[in-house]
């Protein structure tokens, strides 16, 4: 990896980068201090600052419909990125919100909202990004932090409570993965879950179904 050189950051060392895409509508860089004081959010599209919110987390940007969709972690609404500027999307009735993506015909999100002891103790909620209207609970207490359509089914990886692989159809295997992707029809998982006070994080790509 010595070949690796780097093209562009924040600028500073306080902010972590949180989601990264590419996209026909530029690259979108998302990224925080949420464990600063004055935590502020921001945005970057081809490296070009375009938000800054406060106590918030800007998770994993997703495409849908010539937009690009941001849930808001450590909040209760989905930002949304279009015709080159950003607009409130949605609000959900939680306040966590990191995972989304185009699921059948609808981006979706996936909120939670009861958290204490570094730990979720309610199912995720699955609403609509762009309407707020909840579609479906996921059988776990934990957080999903990446979700995926596969042949029409949503599967999300979850963590902070049961670390778990899950569908919509209600099927779950243990998991101790923090990120999934969708490659030529098969899931793969990375990252360790068990990242957070006390736990490791794996980079490797570990599992495929």
């Amino acid at each position: 990896m010595s070949n690796l050189t780097k093209v562009w950051s924040s600028g500073s060392d306080t902010y972590k980068l949180v989601g990264l895409l590419g996209t026909p509508l530029g690259l979108f860089t998302t990224a925080c201090n949420v464990y600063k004081s004055g935590n502020k959010s921001k945005i970057w599209v081809n490296h070009r600052n375009i938000y800054t919110g406060s106590q918030e987390t800007i998770g994993q940007p997703f495409v849908y419909a010539n937009a690009v969709y941001l849930p808001v972690e450590h909040g209760s609404h989905v930002l949304k990125y279009q015709n080159g500027g950003i607009s409130h999307a949605s609000s959900v009735k939680g306040r966590w919100s990191v995972a989304g993506c185009q699921w059948q015909h609808y981006p979706v999100v996936a909120y939670n909202d009861d958290y204490r002891n570094r730990k979720f103790y309610d199912n995720p909620k699955i609403c609509r990004a762009d309407t707020g209207q909840h579609l479906l609970s996921l059988n776990c207490k934990a957080m999903p932090r990446g979700m995926v359509d596969r042949d029409g089914v949503l599967w999300a990886v979850c963590n902070f409570g049961d670390n778990v692989l899950i569908n919509s159809r209600g099927e779950k295997w243990d998991s101790d993965c923090a990120s999934i992707a969708l490659s030529n029809g098969q899931l793969y998982g990375g990252g360790g879950a068990r990242w957070g006070p006390g736990g490791s994080a794996n980079g490797g790509v570990y599992w495929r179904i």
